[in-house]
């Protein structure tokens, strides 16, 4: 009797894969091509039909029965017709009739659904969630997916993405636009959203490993780049240096401090670090409050140095260095060895962090002077 297989497949954003396993799961071949969406649906589906033929031969030429074929992806899929009603990763694919393709050129059964609540009804049924209840799967890939097992049934909501973690609002500065843009978790904490912020480290230099390694082409900022710029290894320095400022952005201020904790004295690398060093500080003095929060306090009392020196740190967060110099010097003006020099130190930061903007120093030169003498 001739045992039987299924064929698996994962569209990604980045990548697709095609597994070919057993009744036991067990792993028989796999298959990985590269989703490339700006190719094209015709490149795309001409790759699909390549790679599942091959995995089909397999399944002949290891004595096994293909019964079946699963399909994921980002999106939605008309479950009645299977043609994909939306897919952000692959827009080239929206309005394609996936399913039906691949039943007609393979003449196999196939279904065809969201990535991650398929995840999830895999998960609750023969992996980690097997028999439990209430279960909600977080999913991290060029995006992040949710989804959601409420009573051991599967939780599609009113809009059919019940569970999409990625949509809610982390950071909700900005008002109601903040849904749609920067405050959501998808735009934080996705491998699209990581890559970007690196890429701003790299062009900033304060990542020069990945700089080197991409330039500043996004589409080459991979995970197994990412890994090497943030090499934890003890002779590689200038990699924690590289953590360190992206977690500095990321405003994970205890870690980056670890990090910069752990970097030896290095003439090549001391001024980085000592920029580094002010950025933390600044971001740390900041803090959650918003600028009217600490402005409100400083109208109360204008003697607060400490409201006032966390809204220089919020000012030099967003690169507003000519607001943040400003309220750096009021507080040297009121009281020069505050915190044995902790403005005067941080208004030196402030021309390692604005670099490029020499009318700084023109600007102020007299009341520097004075400030730094």
């Amino acid at each position: 009797m001739r045992k039987s297989a299924v064929l698996g497949i994962d569209i990604g954003g980045t990548k697709t894969l095609c597994l070919l396993a057993d009744r036991d799961l067990d792993v028989i071949k796999e298959v990985k091509f590269k989703s490339a969406p700006d190719k094209g649906c015709k490149e795309f589906t001409e790759n699909l039909l390549e790679a599942t033929k091959s995995l089909r031969q397999t399944t002949t030429d290891k004595g096994y029965d293909l019964v079946g074929i699963g399909i994921g992806l980002a999106g939605s899929v008309d479950q009645k017709s299977g043609i994909i009603k939306s897919s952000p990763n692959l827009v080239c694919l929206e309005g394609f009739p996936l399913r039906d393709f691949l039943r007609k050129a393979l003449r196999l059964p196939v279904t065809i659904g969201n990535d991650v609540q398929l995840g999830i009804c895999a998960e609750h049924q023969l992996g980690v969630a097997k028999g439990l209840c209430d279960v909600l799967g977080v999913f991290f890939g060029t995006g992040v997916g949710g989804a959601a097992i409420i009573q051991g049934k599967l939780y599609r909501g009113a809009s059919g993405f019940g569970g999409q973690v990625g949509s809610i609002v982390a950071q909700p500065v900005g008002g109601p636009e903040a849904a749609l843009s920067h405050g959501i978790v998808d735009r934080i904490a996705s491998k699209s959203a990581i890559a970007t912020e690196a890429l701003v480290m790299a062009i900033k230099d304060w990542a020069p490993y990945l700089h080197k390694k991409v330039d500043t082409d996004l589409s080459r900022v991979t995970w197994g780049a990412l890994r090497k710029a943030i090499d934890l290894d003890p002779a590689n320095d200038a990699a924690r240096l590289d953590l360190a400022g992206l977690l500095i952005e990321l405003k994970h201020i205890d870690e980056a401090d670890a990090v910069l904790a752990a970097v030896q004295p290095n003439i090549d690398l001391d001024e980085r670090l000592a920029t580094l060093h002010a950025a933390l500080a600044f971001a740390r003095s900041a803090g959650s409050a918003s600028e009217a929060e600490l402005m409100a306090k400083l109208a109360t009392n204008p003697a607060d140095h400490e409201t006032r020196f966390a809204l220089a740190g919020l000012y030099a967060g967003s690169k507003r260095y000519r607001e943040a110099l400003s309220e750096l010097l009021e507080i040297v003006r009121r009281d020069r060895n505050w915190k044995d020099g902790a403005a005067r130190k941080q208004i030196l930061a402030i021309f390692n962090l604005a670099e490029k903007q020499p009318e700084l120093v023109s600007e102020y030169r007299k009341e520097l002077a004075s400030a730094l003498n």
